[in-house]
């Protein structure tokens, strides 16, 4: 996406973004073939635009699963745009051409370890059904946002989304007024 497009895209009403932040600068030239500079650019703009940016990372074993990988990636995004950016780290499964193995789950765990550690506020696992696809308050420990898979259980952040015990401010809170408060039975 070039810059002129996103900034458009922000002036027309979008409030937030999803970016998939695939590894390292070797992982975005040997697999696609672009430039992660270009990537990490679009993600400031975003943050200057005062857009709420997810970062979303699918863990591939063989390809961006490294410790030292896991660890740039984490520390680019607490240096280059905040430790308040959440970074769900997500399981690969094979799928058409590409035959790596499964993501390892205790890799996931490691990847969260490793984004928790290096200060970030808001790790995930994903593509995985564990505790770890929770939101917890980084100040109190408070569970805002309970989850199984894709499926939010419940959200307690409050409508001007902080959390509700220690009134810490949990980015993201567009989504938060538009959910009730109360468990959502399934």
């Amino acid at each position: 996406m070039t810059a002129n497009a996103l900034k458009r895209l922000a002036e027309a009403g979008l409030d937030a973004l999803n970016i998939d932040l695939k590894g390292d600068a070797t992982v975005y030239r040997r697999y696609c073939q672009a430039d992660f500079t270009h990537v990490l650019d679009n993600c400031k703009l975003a943050r200057e635009l005062g857009l709420h940016i997810e970062l979303a990372t699918l863990v591939i074993p063989g390809v961006n699963d490294t410790e030292a990988q896991l660890t740039e990636l984490a520390r680019v995004i607490v240096i280059e745009l905040g430790r308040d950016v959440p970074w769900h780290v997500n399981a690969y499964f094979p799928a058409y051409k590409f035959d790596a193995p499964p993501t390892p789950l205790q890799t996931l765990e490691r990847a969260y370890e490793i984004g928790c550690t290096i200060g970030l506020d808001f790790v995930y696992t994903g593509n995985v059904n564990t505790e770890r696809a929770n939101t917890l308050c980084p100040t109190c420990g408070t569970l805002l946002v309970r989850r199984a898979g894709l499926t939010m259980l419940e959200c307690r952040v409050t409508r001007a989304g902080t959390c509700p015990s220690c009134t810490r401010k949990i980015p993201g809170v567009g989504w938060a007024w538009n959910v009730p408060s109360q468990p959502v039975r399934t």
